[in-house]
């Protein structure tokens, strides 16, 4: 019997924290700079949504698809999570 990973989600999710919560600050601090970044945000967002592999295993992608997607900096975080919890 293989022992569960269940556990391990919670430190994929806590890493999920920090990292949003650093975007966070980054981008606040963006916003208040320039007044026009807050237009762009949400193409941004719509962008790294899209490209995240969510509702397709990262495993399936060709390899050259693979170089692109691991540039995304939540990749990690959804294949961790995966892993985790499903695989």
């Amino acid at each position: 019997m293989e022992p569960s990973r269940g556990p391990l989600g919670g430190h994929v999710i806590a890493g999920v924290f920090v990292f949003v919560g650093g975007l966070v600050l980054a981008l606040s601090v963006a916003c208040t700079k320039y007044k026009d970044f807050r237009h762009v945000l949400p193409f941004a967002t719509q962008i790294l949504f899209f490209a995240s592999p969510i509702f397709y295993p990262y495993d399936v992608l060709p390899p050259k698809v693979k170089v692109l997607f691991g540039m995304n900096p939540l990749a990690g975080y959804v294949t961790a999570f995966r892993w985790a919890l499903f695989d």
